[in-house]
């Protein structure tokens, strides 16, 4: 969050001169960050769920206890 703000200070300051209020202008980036963290959700949870399935089809079928056996 702290990066998005450096990136945008000069958009900020524009902003502020401009006469926006103050409020507005703490809201825009929270509001930026949790559009990309929703994004980033709506995307990872059906990624990780489809990832899982594949992998579990792919699990090593080797009884643990004969993989742990030293003989």
């Amino acid at each position: 969050m702290a990066d998005s703000v450096m990136r945008r200070r000069s958009e900020i300051g524009i902003r502020m001169a401009l006469g926006a209020e103050r409020g507005n202008v703490i809201r825009l980036v929270p509001r930026e960050v949790l559009v990309l963290v929703g994004a980033g959700i709506l995307t990872g949870i059906p990624a990780a769920l489809a990832a899982s399935g594949s992998i579990a089809r792919q699990a090593s079928r080797i009884d643990p206890i004969a993989a742990l056996r030293t003989d």
